[in-house]
């Protein structure tokens, strides 16, 4: 929330981390995905934050928190998958 210039009281953020859990419930939806961006802008809206500073705010925990992790995980796959080192594991030849 920091990062889009929006300051919470202790309660705001239980608010806001409580809305954010019951909408990523969502059955059918990957951690929410959709439901999350709809609800937390709109309790944040209603506790006097613009709209598109909440959604901002939203979208950035998102990319921080599920795209860039998910990502790094891809590029790690892929350079396994390349270098045949998915399945074995190198030990060091004895001396």
């Amino acid at each position: 929330m920091r990062s889009v210039g929006i300051q919470l009281r202790p309660t705001g953020v239980m608010l806001i981390y409580g809305a954010y859990v019951v909408a990523s419930l969502v059955p059918f939806l990957p951690a929410g995905l959709g439901s999350v961006e709809a609800v937390v802008p709109a309790v944040l809206h209603h506790g006097g934050v613009p709209l598109v500073t909440g959604l901002g705010a939203v979208l950035v925990y998102r990319v921080l928190g599920t795209i860039l992790p998910a990502a790094a995980g891809t590029v790690s796959l892929v350079r396994l998958r390349r270098d045949g080192n998915l399945a074995t594991v190198r030990r060091p030849a004895p001396q």
